[in-house]
């Protein structure tokens, strides 16, 4: 039995909050982990700069409400789904990726929760530690193999864990060879289904 784990954005739908900044018309909210690799660091930094400019979550919750995922993403999904499990682990929140969760119908997701109090977001709470390699690993204590899917830094630590790794659009850097890597869902589609037989 196989798992495919796979990350939200960037791969499956656009970054939540680069959008929310150039809604808000913000760009230092445009910042992801590519530029600042500790999550926490980055969520802090996040919020002081919500905080900063009087930001609420209901003008938060009303741009994302409006994010559509990537136009093939959802028969993505439906076509992996034919020959192994699909489970979407990101670093992500609920209460921002629910709706693009719901165009998607719903596949199984592990994300992180925010902390809202009087209409702002005032701190967060991460599941498992923030260590999506946690999750591949109580799936392997199941039985399954696992195939990673992710597009960042913040994705390595599961791309290492799983059994089989799949490096989505990577930028220019060292790819360590027993990685795959694809620049597109029906490449990833391909090697999924390769790796399954």
């Amino acid at each position: 039995m196989f798992v495919l784990l796979s990350d939200l954005e960037s791969v499956l739908a656009p970054e939540i909050w680069q959008i929310i900044a150039k809604k808000l018309k913000i760009p230092e909210l445009e910042i992801t982990t590519r530029q600042i690799p500790n999550f926490k660091k980055l969520m802090n930094y996040r919020i002081k700069i919500l905080r900063h400019y009087d930001i609420t979550f209901t003008e938060i919750a009303s741009i994302v409400s409006k994010i559509k995922p990537f136009p093939y993403a959802k028969r993505f999904i439906k076509n992996i789904q034919k020959f192994c499990s699909f489970v979407i682990i990101t670093d992500s929140f609920y209460e921002l990726c629910s709706p693009l969760i719901s165009k998607l119908d719903y596949p199984l997701t592990f994300a992180n929760t925010l902390v809202i109090k009087n209409d702002y977001i005032v701190g967060y709470k991460i599941r498992i530690g923030g260590r999506k390699e946690k999750i591949a690993e109580i799936f392997k204590n199941f039985g399954y193999k696992t195939i990673a899917l992710g597009d960042s830094f913040n994705d390595l630590s599961l791309l290492k864990t799983c059994d089989y790794a799949i490096f989505y659009k990577p930028e220019c850097r060292k790819i360590k060879s027993k990685i795959f890597t694809a620049n597109s869902l029906k490449e990833v589609e391909k090697i999924v289904e390769e790796i399954v037989k």
